[in-house]
């Protein structure tokens, strides 16, 4: 938006970037805070501590609830196990 790129702020973000989220989602902190932005579906790899704590950080401070986190069915006990779809909303 502030480029000229976008000329509305998105109301639902879905975001599966593999690895980078949380840079992602930092570097949007002005459109997540925004009235407009109402929710946001991520996968996040909970393995790695620091970049799901700093999604959690990110959403949480631009007014965002956890809803729901699930893991794929198909990941079972694999190295996917650990990787959920979490969805945010705001209230």
């Amino acid at each position: 938006m502030e480029r000229g790129i976008v000329d509305q702020a998105p109301t639902l973000i879905k975001l599966d970037v593999d690895g980078i989220e949380h840079r992602i989602l930092d570097g949007a902190r002005k459109t997540l805070s925004g009235p407009t932005c109402r929710s946001v579906l991520v996968e996040v790899n909970e393995e790695f501590a620091a970049l799901s704590a700093t999604v959690s950080e990110v959403l949480s401070g631009c007014g965002f609830v956890l809803q729901s986190k699930q893991c794929s069915p198909l990941s079972g006990d694999g190295v996917f196990s650990h990787i959920y779809n979490q969805l945010w909303t705001k209230q």
